[in-house]
């Protein structure tokens, strides 16, 4: 069972839909390494069990997890200093609300619009970029902090299409369904960091076909929650839009990202 290790103080609602995904992620991640397919396609990909088992440490404890947004968003993002799901922003969403259901054991039946998740990616490359098939969320993006890890939920693909979820801790199952395309960029990283890389490589995220959703279970406050803003060339931001953010949140890096150089700078 996950072990609810976090600093964020969570509802009930939150920390039985957590305990939830992490009892029925264990079986499954237990089930699939027990059976060996996911060793078999690691070896099928020419790739050692050891870069299996870096990669879900990977995943466990660095992987970025990126919330994509738009210029309009991160303005009131700014202006409010909260980053808020769509139940708060829009309402009612009957479909979205039986997506949840299924995903989380109603959990959240009857919950406050604050108090149900908030949604991103998993940039399992480590694109400075972001993730590509999630930019029509937005070309920026908010890097999440180790203390949003343990709060985290995933998902192979957007929920709306998949049921299967899984905990940073307990994560064989889902990546068990990356294709082969994206299984053999994953081990790219862990063989990378398993064989003493100091830093974790960089990648282009076009080799993710849908992006791999996670769900974060509690607010998220900018203060604790983020660890960085990547402001994408295709939608500039000003100096002085920089400037209110790091007067707002110092501790966040501020970095520009996407242009032709590529890689990232400090912004």
């Amino acid at each position: 069972m996950l072990r609810v290790r976090s600093a964020a103080p969570l509802t009930p609602a939150q920390e039985a839909a957590l305990l939830y995904v992490g009892a029925v992620a264990r079986a499954r991640s237990h089930a699939v390494l027990e059976a060996g397919s996911l060793l078999a396609r690691v070896a099928a990909l020419d790739a050692a069990p050891a870069a299996l088992w870096a990669t879900l440490r990977w995943v466990r404890d660095r992987a970025p997890l990126v919330v994509h947004v738009s210029g309009p968003v991160l303005r009131l993002v700014l202006a409010s200093g909260e980053y808020k799901n769509r139940f708060e922003v829009f309402g009612h969403c009957g479909q979205r609300e039986r997506v949840e259901d299924a995903l989380f054991n109603s959990a959240y039946a009857g919950a406050a619009p604050a108090d149900r998740v908030r949604y991103g990616s998993l940039n399992f490359v480590n694109d400075p970029a972001g993730v590509a098939s999630a930019i029509s969320y937005g070309a920026h993006h908010l890097v999440l902090s180790d203390a949003a890890r343990v709060r985290a939920t995933f998902a192979n693909a957007d929920t709306f299409g998949t049921t299967s979820l899984a905990t940073c801790e307990t994560y064989a199952h889902v990546l068990a369904q990356y294709n082969d395309a994206e299984l053999a960029a994953a081990l790219a990283v862990g063989a990378s960091l398993g064989g003493g890389a100091a830093s974790p490589p960089v990648a282009s995220s076009a080799v993710i076909g849908q992006y791999k959703e996670f769900q974060l279970h509690g607010k998220m406050d900018l203060a604790r929650d983020v660890a960085a803003l990547h402001l994408h060339a295709s939608d500039p931001l000003d100096g002085a839009f920089v400037a209110a953010w790091r007067a707002r949140w110092p501790a966040h890096r501020v970095l520009r990202v996407g242009g032709a150089a590529g890689g990232a700078a400090p912004a």
